[in-house]
């Protein structure tokens, strides 16, 4: 990434980091993943990923307020964001096969650093069907209907940092 594009991208990633990356394991392999920063929300409670329940977290910074606007108003009028997750990606890092939790909506995405594949996946009989969508850096994509809640997203290790500021809603 050059100098220009790294000094665009660095008052969105501005944020106190407060967790080191880790490791992790599966029942198959060892894999890094990738470091979630910092979770933001305008409700009393946002996810806690690894207990897989709800827990408070800080209020959305007013430096996000421009962003979310601008989320909202490509979202439509069912986009109100009440989380916000700021996650980096190291290079040789990625997340597996997941969908995000059924107690949020839509599923807005904020790619910064390096592109990235951004890859679908849902069972089709005894197969999978397939589609990858390149997140090229400062894209935004959006997840609603089938996408956000029968198809798993993942993404592949990637060769350069990243970042990904998500923005999510609640379901109602």
């Amino acid at each position: 990434m050059d100098r220009k594009k790294s000094a665009a991208a660095k008052p969105y990633v501005a944020v106190p980091w407060e967790q080191p990356g880790h490791r992790t394991s599966s029942s198959r392999y060892l894999c890094r993943r990738p470091s979630v920063r910092q979770v933001f929300d305008i409700i009393p409670r946002s996810s806690h990923f690894a207990e897989r329940r709800l827990q408070e977290a800080e209020q959305i910074p007013e430096w996000l307020a421009p962003m979310i606007e601008k989320v909202e108003a490509y979202g439509g009028q069912a986009a109100k964001i009440k989380q916000v997750l700021c996650t980096e990606y190291d290079a040789g890092v990625g997340i597996g096969w997941h969908r995000d939790k059924p107690h949020f909506d839509q599923v807005f995405g904020l790619s910064l650093g390096s592109a990235c594949k951004f890859r679908f996946r849902r069972k089709s009989g005894e197969k999978w069907e397939r589609f990858t969508l390149g997140a090229e850096p400062r894209s935004l994509y959006v997840m609603t209907g089938e996408s956000r809640h029968v198809w798993e997203h993942s993404i592949p290790p990637v060769e350069e940092p990243r970042y990904s500021i998500t923005f999510r809603s609640m379901a109602s």
